[in-house]
């Protein structure tokens, strides 16, 4: 006949894991020895990466965008000051989609080519 005392129960399950038991494990295991921080710090500063060439491609990357910038600038000055419209430079398809006046859209009907 089974036993049905307390005892007897609980000797057949697993003791759930606390918090204190994963404290106990913490406080028992090795100290981790993390690398020295200083190297990495001092290795992304601007003038190390600068000798990296980092620091080159980062600024003729900048300039690329400003002089787009500037560009982009200045034919919406020139077209506000000519009174014309101009396009919407924000998107490739943004000149493309914008109509002519007395021009089909581009790309709509077909064209007959003599063989």
């Amino acid at each position: 006949m089974k036993e049905r005392s307390y005892e007897g129960l609980v000797a057949g399950m697993r003791e759930r894991p606390t918090i204190f038991d994963a404290e106990e494990v913490l406080r028992k295991d090795y100290k981790v020895k993390f690398p020295d921080r200083r190297a990495i710090t001092m290795w992304n500063t601007p003038e190390i990466s600068q000798f990296r060439g980092v620091q080159e491609e980062m600024d003729e990357e900048e300039e690329r965008r400003y002089n787009a910038q500037v560009e982009h600038l200045e034919i919406r000055r020139e077209g506000r000051q000519n009174e014309t419209a101009t396009p919407e430079m924000d998107s490739p398809r943004a000149p493309a989609e914008q109509a002519v006046p007395g021009r089909p859209p581009r790309g709509h009907g077909r064209t007959e080519r003599s063989t």
